[in-house]
């Protein structure tokens, strides 16, 4: 992942070179170690050290120890992955277990000490397990964006009664596009479809929605049609299928590439890390701000989202069960035509905050998920300014 993409996109920990324990016992003792590393796996780490000046056996035990430890707190697609390319019985594992619990610390740290940490004040956590990210490296990412989106829609309609839950497991659905969020609450658990680049939910799961596992007192929003389908295609075949935004429709196609100015485009290439950072903000920006209807509500082709947004009467059109592919609108007023991590001044902003430039005015957007906070006018919503500790320019006080 680019720097600068967002104050809560964690970075992926680097690849490891693990290697072979030196100083093999002797033969007829390598029958014993897996026994010896089985009893080590409940010794302190310190005492450990000790242990390991004892003999070849017990060094030798003590290190492949590291692969038990692992399983017991890490244990996940991830390590699955090491596992089969490295023998636990003999390779020295602690480098890459003291490699995931600062992964781990260094995550989890961060998101308390952020805005977000402090917003939710505990009310909202996420469990412990997902902070190793035992399945894929993305999976505590995701937790804290929903958290932030969930933290958006509170702010926007004024919501002040909340249910304390805490998200339990998050899963990749559709390769960098969809995932899913299980959330445990008093209410009971309930699993939500939502879009990578925002974190907006698309809708319950189905299958889940007949075993009878949503909240009490709730009307779970079923995952609707085009959606369901969508999803379907990409878990059933095994062909390259078009991404999400291949199915967005946006005017003036000669000067944008999905809704973003292609000269701007071609501009962020010479910024090198920078520039794919930016891409990455503005390409959740288009996403943040497609018609409601592009994600959820009533299914509208893009014709009719687009005469809506242009304040033309749409005539309602019963979508045939044979067209029920994605319809993804951008209005005109929402295209970028460039991103920007510093303000006019050219003062950095504050690392959640990011400005994108449209034809008809500059908005003030949240890094992580796209979604609007102020505009050039009146400058970071005052709600705002205080959940970030930033000035109505963006910038960290």
């Amino acid at each position: 992942m680019p720097p600068c993409t967002c104050a809560l996109d964690f970075d992926n920990p680097p690849l490891l070179q693990l290697l072979p324990v030196s100083m093999p016992p002797s033969l007829s003792q390598r029958k014993h170690v897996l026994r010896f590393s089985l009893a080590f796996y409940f010794v302190s780490p310190l005492d450990l050290k000790s242990l390991a000046q004892c003999s070849r056996l017990f060094r030798y035990a003590v290190y492949i120890s590291g692969a038990q430890r692992l399983i017991r707190d890490f244990y996940g697609h991830r390590l699955t992955l090491v596992m089969k390319q490295y023998s636990q019985n003999t390779i020295n594992m602690w480098p890459y277990l003291a490699a995931r619990q600062k992964e781990c610390i260094t995550r989890k740290h961060t998101f308390l000490t952020s805005f977000l940490g402090k917003a939710s004040d505990g009310k909202s956590l996420i469990s412990n397990r997902l902070w190793t990210s035992p399945d894929n490296s993305k999976q505590a990412t995701i937790a804290a964006r929903f958290l932030l989106t969930r933290l958006f829609f509170q702010v926007s309609i004024g919501l002040t009664k909340e249910t304390i839950f805490t998200i339990v497991d998050v899963q990749e659905v559709v390769e960098g596009e969809i995932w899913s969020v299980e959330t445990h609450s008093s209410c009971g658990k309930e699993i939500l479809y939502v879009l990578e680049a925002t974190c907006e939910v698309i809708g319950h799961p189905a299958p889940r929605l007949e075993e009878g596992n949503a909240p009490r007192n709730t009307i779970p929003i079923p995952l609707r049609a085009d959606w369901s389908a969508y999803v379907h295609q990409h878990l059933t075949r095994s062909s390259c299928l078009p991404p999400l935004l291949e199915h967005l429709k946006w005017a003036n196609s000669e000067e944008y590439y999905r809704g973003i100015s292609k000269l701007w485009l071609s501009r962020t290439e010479a910024e090198g890390k920078i520039g794919a950072a930016k891409r990455i903000v503005a390409e959740r920006y288009v996403l943040a701000c497609v018609v409601g209807n592009s994600i959820s509500g009533r299914r509208m082709s893009s014709t009719e989202m687009a005469q809506e947004s242009n304040g033309l009467p749409s005539q309602i059109q019963r979508p045939s069960r044979e067209d029920i592919r994605l319809h993804l609108f951008l209005p005109a007023h929402h295209h970028v035509e460039s991103v920007h991590f510093t303000s006019s001044d050219g003062k950095p902003l504050h690392s959640a905050v990011a400005i994108v430039q449209t034809p008809a005015r500059e908005y003030f957007i949240l890094k992580d998920n796209g979604m609007q906070i102020g505009c050039e006018e009146d400058g970071v919503a005052h709600v705002w300014m205080q959940i970030l500790r930033c000035d109505a320019g963006g910038r960290a006080r």
